[in-house]
């Protein structure tokens, strides 16, 4: 059988990275769509309307980014 001993150290922190890297993934993804949401229905000027678009952009690679750190290399 095998012994409920502590975890190793490295393996604690491969867990906390993969965490960290979740709730980063899925904060990045919930900002998005919020402001997806919200475009056109808080801003009637085109101009705001294209920062906010800019920005989600910018948030989209960096969710990108982040979806293909956590992928394994195959």
């Amino acid at each position: 059988m095998s012994s409920s001993g502590p975890v190793c150290g490295s393996a604690a922190a491969s867990v906390d990275a993969v965490r960290g890297l979740q709730i980063s993934i899925e904060s990045l993804f919930v900002s998005i769509r919020h402001k997806k949401h919200f475009l056109y229905i808080h801003n009637d000027r085109n101009k705001r309307r294209q920062k906010i678009t800019q920005k989600i952009a910018k948030e989209k690679k960096r969710l990108l980014e982040e979806i293909v750190s956590v992928q394994p290399k195959a």
